[in-house]
């Protein structure tokens, strides 16, 4: 420790000391290692950017398989759909429940509209927790 009121050389001089025992290298090791600048005082932040990377890619495994599951269940209710639809211009409103039920939905709205010349068939179909609309013509 340098006394309040030394000359500035031994100041400039200690400092220097200082300095080159941070960058003096020990007989047998490598260089760059052991020094306070050194990887030694390193060490542990490998393993906080890895834990990091880890809880990170973890997170988006979560995310994805969740948007997964989602796009499933409407995948799922609008094949529910669809298939009441057809049904529904075949056998009405009885084979639109049928087929709805058939495919893991229940059929929540059905809509036939038209004429004597053609008609349209509108459902809705729902599956777990998801809804999903389909329409069928009888017309080709």
């Amino acid at each position: 420790m340098i006394a309040a009121g030394a000359p500035t050389e031994a100041i400039a001089s200690a400092g220097d000391r200082v300095v080159r025992r941070a960058f003096e290298q020990r007989p047998g090791q490598r260089p760059g290692h052991g020094n306070r600048y050194g990887r030694r005082h390193d060490r542990g932040s490998f393993v906080v950017v890895v834990a990091v990377v880890v809880v990170l890619a973890g997170l988006m495994s979560v995310g994805a398989a969740r948007a997964g599951t989602a796009m499933l269940h409407r995948q799922q209710a609008q094949t529910a759909a669809d298939a009441a639809a057809l049904a529904g211009v075949e056998g009405g409103r009885v084979q639109a429940d049928r087929l709805a039920a058939a495919n893991g939905g229940q059929l929540v709205s059905f809509e036939r509209s038209g004429g004597w010349d053609g008609f349209t068939v509108t459902v809705e179909v729902t599956r777990g927790g998801v809804s999903a609309r389909a329409r069928a013509s009888s017309q080709p």
